[in-house]
């Protein structure tokens, strides 16, 4: 179901949501003027976050790359899980010479989520409402 949610006096369409999850395209949510406020409502109402066709990044979408970095540091601080698809391994998802910090916090960010330590840590903060997960295909 499409849900609309209040942000700052305006609305974030959803273009898809069910029982705490939302489902975006990486255009809809990344090439969008949209920042922290917006990402930080939708980790305020979804525990999950499906997110498809992840494009590698390179210096054409420097824009794209820093609202993803963005954010993943947002769902990765909040403990939101993360499921999407991608054109690339974490690693591989970034080619911004200009940006490498950003780029390399993100990726690692992102890997940490997919390991097994990092869903231990989501199973002990489970009992106060965090979750946290990565999966890239």
């Amino acid at each position: 179901l499409a849900e609309a949610l209040p942000v700052s006096g305006r609305t974030l369409r959803v273009p898809r949501s069910v029982n705490g999850a939302a489902w975006f395209a990486f255009d809809e949510l990344c090439g969008a003027p949209l920042g922290s406020a917006d990402y930080l409502a939708l980790v305020a109402r979804y525990h999950t976050l499906a997110l498809s066709g992840i494009p590698v990044l390179g210096p054409d979408r420097r824009d794209e790359a820093r609202r993803f970095a963005l954010l993943i540091d947002l769902l990765y601080e909040n403990g939101t899980t993360l499921i999407c698809s991608a054109a690339a391994a974490p690693d591989r998802l970034f080619d911004l010479p200009r940006d490498g910090a950003i780029a390399a916090r993100a990726a690692s960010r992102l890997i940490e989520m997919q390991g097994t330590g990092h869903l231990a840590r989501r199973s002990r903060a489970e009992y106060r409402g965090s979750m946290s997960n990565i999966t890239c295909s």
